[in-house]
């Protein structure tokens, strides 16, 4: 007997291999009752991963199944977000408040800045990476909940 997180786990991971489950089949396949795939259905259904149609499960994406690690969204259109932070690094002022958001697309401009350049302006971010970044830099930097 699997523990629910497992069985979830389990049904994903299935979806994976097919894109279409009957009840039956995810029945025996995870080994639970039909009431508990049932209700393992309905969770996944209301997170987006599968739709249920009429006798089992279909995946609804690829994309929906698992979530996208940070280095992997990281690399996703890499080009384009390094052109949109050498364009923001031109918006960037030699002193003032500049609040750079979380995420994939800003993190890299936390690298760009240099105390040089961008010594007088405080950086406010709600992002523990770029905090972390800025910090190492030399940069003044305000943490959303504190400060590294």
């Amino acid at each position: 007997m699997r523990f629910r997180d497992q069985k979830l786990e389990h049904i994903i991971d299935l979806l994976e291999q097919r894109e279409y489950w009957s009840t039956a089949d995810l029945v025996t396949a995870v080994g639970a009752s039909r009431s508990t795939i049932q209700r393992l259905v309905e969770d996944l259904r209301s997170r987006g991963v599968l739709t249920r149609i009429h006798g089992g499960v279909r995946r609804a994406s690829r994309s929906a199944a698992r979530p996208t690690a940070l280095s992997e969204r990281s690399e996703t259109d890499a080009e384009a977000k390094r052109r949109i932070c050498r364009l923001l690094m031109d918006l960037i002022p030699r002193s003032g408040l500049v609040y750079l958001d979380a995420g994939t697309t800003i993190y890299p401009v936390a690298s760009m800045v240099s105390p040089a350049t961008h010594g007088a302006v405080e950086f406010v971010t709600n992002d523990v990476r770029t905090a972390a970044m800025l910090s190492g830099r030399g940069l003044q930097h305000v943490l959303l909940g504190g400060q590294i």
